[in-house]
């Protein structure tokens, strides 16, 4: 697995949670997810995507095939090969009610698929206002940067299909996702950066500061978050009596990226634009093994410690130039990508009738489990 970059742990460091690509996918139960049947007739997930971005759940993946209605108590009447039944399966001759799945359904995941349904129209909205849409070629290129994290095969080295389908397996499993959820998020990815691409630009003035960021001198920290500031007497304690930054990392820290690593970043600049700036100025402050004083950034308490100082490298601008300027259009897509999503979905209007789920949205928003824009009535 790829180590992730200082944005992505900066993230969770911060606990900024607008930039996971499932943005309202929190708390999903893993289900099961098989290898993919080679003899199958389903669209492989890269043109399951595609159809999706264009336009929506196919029928063989659930769209319209079993819901016909949904009565406001949150059943609903199932059509089977043209005709309403009450039974969707049997076993052992007894019958499992049709009206009952689905509402069992609708109530224990209906909400998190809806969520990524809204999302994936808004943006869609706003593309097609644009008059823009993506194939399938750009729908894959989403699925290689998501199957990077979990893919052992090296740069550069393209995969099989059947490679990409077991990655795609590994991926949604670890991620307690389904491959309808991955490819609703694939094809919402592919439509924002489209979009995203059209709108950034990058000057030569962004070039050289991603120079400076590249080659200038750099630290490397480790970083501990505590749950609160009360945890603070405690680790100091400990600090006191010599015990290594590790071992508090792994006893107290609540970063699941940084505390994999124990506590350890990627080094960054003084003026790295990927790190929170509370975090450089506390770095660079720092002498090498010296642990920081408790600081607070965005409502999370930290502390650093500074492993050491690497030099400045050589490189002129001018032989690395169209290397940075890939760099910064690559992060700046990104970050376009995230605030255009977010403002597209706080912009909605949006109104769910179906009744559970509308209570679960409205509670879920309430407690901060979830972020969206308030429900029309």
């Amino acid at each position: 697995m790829k180590n992730k970059t200082n944005s992505e742990i900066f993230d969770t460091a911060q606990g900024i949670q607008s930039r996971r690509m499932l943005v309202f996918a929190c708390g999903l139960a893993i289900w099961m997810v098989g290898c993919a049947d080679p003899n199958s007739n389903h669209p492989s997930p890269t043109q399951l995507s595609s159809r999706i971005a264009s336009r929506g759940i196919p029928q063989e993946f659930g769209g319209n095939q079993l819901a016909d209605s949904v009565a406001d108590d949150g059943t609903v009447a199932v059509v089977s090969r043209g005709r309403k039944t009450s039974s969707i399966a049997r076993v052992n001759g007894r019958e499992i009610d049709a009206r009952s799945f689905v509402k069992t359904l609708v109530d224990s995941r209906g909400l998190m698929l809806l969520q990524q349904l809204i999302y994936l129209e808004a943006v869609r909205a706003e593309a097609d206002k644009r008059k823009l849409s993506v194939s399938e070629s750009e729908v894959e290129a989403e699925y290689d940067l998501t199957l990077k994290d979990v893919s052992d095969t090296g740069d550069g080295q393209s995969l099989t299909a059947a490679q990409r389908e077991l990655l795609i397996d590994k991926w949604t499993q670890q991620n307690g996702v389904t491959h309808v959820e991955l490819a609703i998020a694939m094809a919402r990815q592919a439509l924002l950066r489209k979009m995203a691409t059209a709108d950034v630009r990058v000057s030569s003035d962004d070039v050289r500061k991603e120079h400076a960021r590249v080659f200038g001198e750099k630290v490397e920290v480790r970083h501990l978050q505590l749950p609160a500031r009360r945890t603070y007497s405690r680790v100091k304690a400990r600090i006191d009596r010599g015990d290594p930054f590790e071992d508090l990392v792994t006893d107290y820290s609540v970063n699941s990226l940084t505390k994999a690593r124990g506590g350890l970043l990627p080094p960054f600049t003084n003026d790295d634009p990927t790190v929170p700036r509370a975090f450089a100025k506390v770095a660079f402050e720092l002498k090498e093994g010296e642990i920081s004083s408790l600081f607070e950034s965005e409502g999370n308490y930290h502390l650093i410690k500074l492993e050491q100082r690497i030099s400045a490298e050589s490189g002129s601008l001018g032989d690395t130039r169209n290397q940075l300027e890939k760099s910064v259009l690559g992060r700046r897509i990104a970050e376009r990508m995230d605030s255009m999503g977010r403002e597209l979905l706080m912009d909605a209007n949006i109104r769910i009738d179906e009744s559970t789920m509308r209570k679960q949205y409205a509670e879920q928003k309430k407690r901060g489990v979830i972020k969206g824009p308030d429900l029309k009535n």
